[in-house]
């Protein structure tokens, strides 16, 4: 059967699929993240494809573009998209009877969406209902809005501390962050918001004898980037399938979510020893960040990145071969042009 889709085998790009196919095979001794970076037109995305097509037996797949896939500007909206594309967990009338187990029978509710329902609701309320009852007053709701877009973003300049379940098999996540003094950093801009926040929290119906409602709010990244890494364990171990996160056009990220990605879902949590894995595929490398660097540095074995070339004067006439290219003189003339980047023309 010939391939779905147009591609050149490429040493460089032959060393990043079975570097892959081997993290799926042993995750924990293998890296987390996989990068492929190169020129525009160099085939990352057909990489990014072929990788798809070679393990959709054995993985699911949660793809997206940067600057094409609507909804993802902010890591919590991120998480949400990617949790969306996944499979829901398979059915007992979907599984094999061999498979079944006595605690299939038992209702598990998904980390993930059962936190971030809890959020939006939450954060509803407190944009829809007031404090005594009566209609939300224009101060109440200016609060709120100024939070949710300034305070979340802020707090990613902080840092946490993860410490991890004291068992492997343990999925309750006990070293959730606490984030004590999180929001302390925050520039001193922001404090009358986070001051007026803290309040409102405190006396709103909704939250104000909930005090893990009010840390939800104060501090949701962390605490949502925790139950969607459990949530994504937990469908690996459900589903007995592996998961892999793509993210395209990574040169188009926002800086919030290029933060949060090496910050809080890379290095505070226990993903790496879990069929999950992360692939990454942009025009420039994530190691010329010093952060990430530094990550690289202070983990072992975490990060993996492949540059991807431009073609070769064989490679080209390969590749336009395949698309009904086929005389001397064109594909010299487009070579020329492209300069080795034939998936441009």
């Amino acid at each position: 059967m010939n391939n779905s889709i147009l591609y050149i085998s490429r040493k460089p790009a032959q060393d990043f699929l079975d570097k892959f196919e081997k993290a799926l095979l042993s995750p924990d001794s293998s890296p987390l993240l996989f990068q492929i970076y190169g020129f525009g037109g160099v085939g990352k995305t057909t990489l990014t494809k072929k990788l798809q097509e070679a393990h959709n037996s054995k993985a699911d797949f949660a793809k997206v573009s940067f600057g094409l896939t609507p909804g993802i500007e902010t890591p919590l909206k991120l998480m949400q998209k990617l949790y969306e594309l996944l499979p829901k967990s398979t059915s007992l009338l979907q599984k094999d009877v061999l498979d079944i187990r006595a605690s299939d029978f038992m209702p598990k509710s998904d980390p993930f969406t059962s936190l971030y329902e809890q959020y939006q609701q939450t954060i509803n309320k407190l944009k829809t209902q007031s404090v005594e009852g009566k209609t939300v007053d224009p101060q109440q709701e200016t609060t709120v809005k100024d939070w949710l877009e300034l305070g979340t973003i802020t707090a990613l300049a902080a840092g946490t501390s993860f410490v991890e379940p004291t068992t492997a098999a343990s999925l309750a996540f006990e070293g959730i962050p606490k984030a004590v003094g999180m929001l302390s950093d925050t520039s001193q801009s922001l404090k009358p918001t986070k001051d007026k926040m803290q309040k409102l929290l405190q006396q709103h119906p909704a939250t104000k004898n909930a005090l893990e409602l009010q840390e939800l709010v104060l501090e949701p990244i962390p605490k949502l980037t925790q139950a969607f890494a459990e949530g994504l364990i937990q469908k690996t171990q459900g589903q007995k399938r592996s998961i892999v996160l793509v993210l395209d056009t990574y040169e188009k990220v926002p800086t919030d979510i290029d933060t949060w990605l090496w910050q809080y879902l890379l290095e505070d949590t226990p993903l790496k020893s879990y069929g999950v894995r992360i692939m990454v595929a942009g025009r420039r490398s994530l190691l010329e960040k010093e952060s990430w660097r530094k990550l690289q540095q202070d983990s072992q074995n975490l990060i993996y990145e492949q540059r991807l070339d431009e073609f070769d004067r064989k490679q080209t006439e390969e590749y336009l071969k395949q698309i009904g290219i086929t005389k001397a003189g064109d594909i010299q003339k487009i070579y020329k042009v492209t300069k080795g980047l034939p998936q441009k023309c």
